[in-house]
């Protein structure tokens, strides 16, 4: 954590402060809160800096072209990438799903597929998103701009 902070040219006044923004949801072994709240407002910081960057380098650009170049440029794919570019993926806490919860997907996938031909509203898709070591890093990249 030292090292990436020192490439990154980091200094806070806290040192728990990184430990957090690199801490998902989902890692719990810890008496710190996650990022997620620096995740949302390094979101917004990031969204709000390339919009303004986008809108003076392109003023006539049409709202659908800007909103696919603000996700080209601060979507989580781009984030990710940037995050992996500096070592993040070896330093953020989170817990990979469980091989049973990935069963109980896998189940309901198949009884999806079984039962396409029928029209039974009962069967819907699972919700929670599937957290992966690309969006845990993108969270992460963001919580520290947070």
């Amino acid at each position: 954590l030292h090292a990436l902070a020192a490439r990154l040219n980091l200094h806070f006044s806290d040192p728990k402060l990184l430990l957090q923004a690199v801490t998902h949801r989902t890692f719990t072994d810890t008496e710190l809160p996650s990022n997620e709240g620096y995740r949302v407002l390094g979101n917004h910081a990031i969204g709000l800096y390339v919009t303004e960057y986008l809108h003076i380098k392109h003023p006539l650009l049409p709202l659908s072209c800007l909103q696919k170049a603000l996700t080209g440029y601060c979507g989580h794919l781009s984030l990710s990438a940037f995050g992996q570019e500096v070592g993040l993926q070896h330093v953020v806490r989170w817990v990979p799903i469980s091989d049973e919860k990935l069963f109980k997907h896998s189940k309901h996938f198949d009884n999806m597929v079984t039962n396409k031909h029928k029209s039974d509203s009962s069967i819907k898709p699972s919700k929670s998103k599937q957290t992966n070591i690309g969006t845990v890093v993108a969270g992460s990249v963001q919580a520290i701009i947070g």
